[in-house]
């Protein structure tokens, strides 16, 4: 699932477009950056054989879902408690107020979230504003919190809870830099080098492009996690660099789907396909032939095209990232891959 849909003023739920208007996002208001999070650095890539599950092609239930329940032992304290499950003393405090003085007694319960990160207050922001608040991007935002729009509280990552009255005493913001990792829109040059190519024999217009889009009736916002690529049915898809095939096969509404690990925690999506031509495991070189063009599974458009996506591997999960950024400058017809895909195509 790639397509996320919320309506304006509800509190929003998870679905797939099957149309989508082209618009412009609204213009955002620029407010004051009250945090800083390293945004480019990816986590490095353990296992470049293992395929996302299920719930990481969709979206997971908001982080503060997935917390889990602690009681606190005899003896036990808070910092041990933290290091126990990965997280900074200021998160639990942040989220316990009965933490809030470094103390705790046995018996109690606290609360533990997948991550760091600090639970704040909306005050009826949007996602696009919280991200400029917080300086975690919004895409971020929108998936950690359930594909919805935003509700009285949100759960931001990457971001260190202080106490008011400390705050105050140094003039800085209650939020402020946790050091988690998350990975956002920023693009490092090791990282660009990774992805050289493009998925398809020629450049293509985008259908639909990577971001926030919003219905003609100005009713509905939508995130587009990838960039649709206007092709026909049954022409070449290629890896747009060296990598393992994590996943290859039928995933829901991606439908036939060729999921690529690379490098520098980087990985790369192509999805509606009507073959796929690689398996699992298999490590493949750029410009490999990965499947043909088709329109399997819910895809955003009636016109055939390539549902194509980069995501960067982060603390809060791959999180995904503008694939326009990673294009070659030269997308024009490459000579080599013609030969490539008509060799690839004909007929046995």
């Amino acid at each position: 699932m790639y397509f996320f849909q919320s309506a304006t003023g509800l509190a929003g739920s998870l679905a797939i477009a099957s149309t989508v208007a082209m618009a412009a996002a609204p213009a955002i208001a620029q407010v004051q950056q009250l945090a800083e999070v390293n945004l480019e650095e990816a986590l490095p890539e353990t296992d470049a054989t293992k395929a996302p599950s299920a719930i990481e092609l969709g979206c997971d239930p908001p982080a503060l879902e997935r917390q889990q329940l602690h009681i606190v032992a005899e003896g036990e304290s808070l910092g041990a408690i933290a290091q126990r499950y990965g997280v900074t003393t200021a998160t639990l405090q942040g989220l316990n107020p009965v933490a809030r003085d470094a103390a705790v007694v046995a018996g109690q319960t606290l609360q533990i979230p997948p991550y760091d990160g600090v639970q704040v207050k909306t005050e009826g922001q949007s996602w696009a504003v919280l991200a400029k608040r917080y300086s975690v991007p919004a895409a971020t935002l929108f998936e950690q919190n359930g594909c919805t729009e935003p509700g009285l509280t949100a759960f931001v990552p990457g971001v260190r809870w202080q106490s008011t009255e400390m705050a105050v005493r140094q003039k800085m913001p209650v939020a402020t830099a946790a050091g988690v990792t998350v990975a956002g829109a920023a693009v490092k040059p090791g990282h660009r080098s990774v992805l050289t190519g493009y998925p398809l024999v020629t450049s293509a217009d985008a259908l639909v492009q990577y971001g926030w889009q919003v219905t003609g009736s100005l009713k509905e916002s939508m995130f587009h996690s990838g960039v649709d690529l206007n092709a026909a049915v049954g022409d070449g898809v290629f890896v747009v660099g060296k990598g393992t095939v994590a996943f290859a096969g039928e995933q829901t509404d991606y439908g036939n789907l060729v999921v690529v690990n690379h490098a520098r925690g980087l990985q790369t999506r192509y999805a509606h396909l009507s073959e796929v031509k690689v398996m699992k495991g298999q490590v493949i070189e750029q410009d490999t032939l990965l499947g043909l063009v088709g329109q399997t599974g819910l895809p955003s458009s009636e016109r055939p095209h390539l549902h194509f996506e980069v995501r960067l591997n982060s603390q809060v999960g791959w999180v995904a990232q503008d694939p326009n950024a990673y294009f070659s400058d030269l997308v024009g017809t490459r000579l080599g891959l013609i030969k490539l895909a008509v060799s690839a195509l004909a007929p046995s």
